[in-house]
């Protein structure tokens, strides 16, 4: 939590945050498993590059 604070009070820095839909409770055996499909969520395929925006002027 105190890493995420000092990113958050940092100048000049800019953050994108996607929330993603929950991956349901009970659905992974082992936490290896769990993680495979947290990495599946969050991997953008090579044909659909993410969306890059700007802050608008003065923010």
């Amino acid at each position: 939590m105190a890493s995420l604070l000092r990113v958050t009070a940092a100048r000049g820095l800019v953050a994108e945050v996607s929330v993603l839909p929950p991956i349901p409770p009970g659905t992974h055996h082992d936490r290896r498993s769990l993680a495979r499909a947290a990495q599946r969520a969050v991997t953008v395929p090579d044909d659909d590059p993410p969306v890059r925006h700007r802050p608008p002027p003065g923010v």
